[in-house]
């Protein structure tokens, strides 16, 4: 069997992968299984488990957000009049990461130039790297969606 947890956990692990190879830092340590939040009870009962969190292994992780919260010059949060924070993009948010490589691995000029230069060899290794990150990408995008129409 695979369940269903180890499909997001698996493409998890791919990203931060991929993360690693802009980053210079390794990938984070992970342990694929199942992650759940369990509340042992004093009465020695059955324990209680609030939530399983399998899924959702990259939510507190900052790279996996299309905003952050805005800091000025000396590092203190930026607010709004009303008090809240104030978001601002990302620039190291992973989606646009992974569309910026695959961006510049199909680059029509860069690629036609490497095969007037004979290398059709590294023209055909960019546009299956191309490939594989775009498979990863739609995957986890149809991932995402089915599972916000399971919990809705």
């Amino acid at each position: 069997m695979f369940p269903e947890y180890r499909i997001y956990q698996n493409d998890y692990m791919a990203l931060e992968a991929f993360r690693a190879t802009y980053s210079g830092e390794p990938p984070p340590v992970f342990s694929p299984g199942v992650k759940q939040i369990v509340f042992e009870r004093e009465d020695k009962g059955p324990a209680r488990i609030d939530r399983c969190i399998s899924c959702h292994v990259a939510l507190q992780l900052p790279h996996f957000s299309p905003t952050q919260i805005a800091h000025d010059v000396n590092g203190h949060i930026v607010r709004a009049a009303d008090g809240t924070p104030v978001q601002e993009p990302n620039e190291n948010y992973i989606w646009k990461k992974l569309d910026q490589k695959i961006a510049a691995l199909t680059d029509d000029k860069v690629n036609a130039q490497l095969k007037s230069e004979g290398e059709a060899s590294k023209v055909k290794a960019r546009l299956h790297e191309a490939a594989e990150l775009e498979q990863l990408k739609s995957h986890m995008s149809m991932n995402m969606c089915m599972t916000s129409l399971k919990y809705s």
